[in-house]
């Protein structure tokens, strides 16, 4: 057994982080849609007036959010530690 400490990681990281990173890239579409005035219009009445209705923390928090989890899983795919920050900033 190899205990060098230079192996390879488990496929299986491989796989979370790749199918983080799709979820949190289809977060960044959602946030560009909604931003979006011409898609929005296109909404039912209920739903148009949520997404106008919603404060700008939430939209500013929402945007930290799926950004700083997309960048985080591109950050740690690239294997760098500054991902964690990036991780806690979308957490919050």
């Amino acid at each position: 057994m190899n205990n060098d400490g230079t192996g390879t990681v488990h496929w299986s990281f491989w796989a979370i982080i790749i199918f983080m990173l799709i979820w949190n890239v289809m977060g960044c579409i959602n946030f560009f849609v909604q931003m979006n005035p011409e898609m929005v219009a296109s909404y039912r009445e209920n739903e148009k007036a949520i997404i106008t209705g919603r404060p700008v923390w939430a939209t500013v928090a929402f945007a930290i959010a799926v950004f700083g989890g997309a960048l985080g899983c591109l950050l740690l795919l690239v294997k760098k530690s500054i991902a964690f920050y990036f991780f806690i900033a979308s957490l919050l």
